[in-house]
């Protein structure tokens, strides 16, 4: 199959970050690899015990039909629509936010949410938590490290969720999705203060 330019401009983008981000390497080559993947649980399952990490190789081998991580990959080709209650959920399909992204509009940036079944974008208040929607900003935290100049990990003292934020405008190559799962430091760091990840990515974090 010939790969789209949306494919190839992905699959460029998680190599780049994989030189960038070795504590993030194998996930993202592994994600290059499946960029454009349109078949069966069998043939992924073959595939996933050729190039997976480790850990994703021996649960894979496990199991006859697909569960968890491998299900949704498998459902990126059709994600399951749900029909939205609330709009922390994706207007597309109903899913959850993976992450959110920041981007230039007018003056000023406006923040968008990130489906994690269909990447679909959507227009999210900065002053609520993507999680639990609560309202009060002195509630919501920021933390930022320095090896990810583009990336704010928003964190909610309410429920206690946490969520990471692509800044385009400090880098505007960034795509979402793909540098979301460059963010393992972070996410060990979140998950070390008490913190979980509204929905885990496909590396399971």
């Amino acid at each position: 199959m010939v790969s789209t330019d949306n494919e190839n401009r992905r699959r460029t983008r998680a190599i780049a970050l994989a030189d960038r981000y070795p504590a993030s390497r194998q996930i993202l080559e592994f994600y290059a690899a499946l960029i454009g993947f349109d078949s069966d649980w069998p043939t992924l399952r073959a595939r996933l015990l050729e190039i997976a990490p480790e850990p994703m190789q021996r649960a894979a081998a496990l199991q006859q039909q697909p569960q968890g991580i491998f299900l949704r990959i498998l459902s990126r080709l059709n994600p399951t629509k749900i029909t939205p209650q609330q709009n922390n959920e994706c207007p597309n399909c109903g899913n959850l936010p993976q992450c959110a992204v920041l981007r230039e509009e007018g003056q000023g940036h406006s923040l968008f949410l990130v489906c994690s079944a269909c990447t679909h974008e959507w227009n999210f208040p900065r002053s609520e938590c993507p999680a639990c929607l609560m309202t009060d900003e002195k509630r919501l935290g920021f933390y930022t490290a320095e090896q990810f100049p583009h990336v704010q990990t928003l964190l909610c003292e309410t429920c206690r969720s946490y969520l990471h934020i692509i800044h385009c405008g400090v880098d505007p190559q960034a795509i979402p999705d793909v540098d979301e799962l460059a963010c393992t430091p972070l996410d060990i760091w979140a998950m070390e203060q008490g913190y979980t990840k509204l929905v885990p990515n496909l590396a399971g974090l």
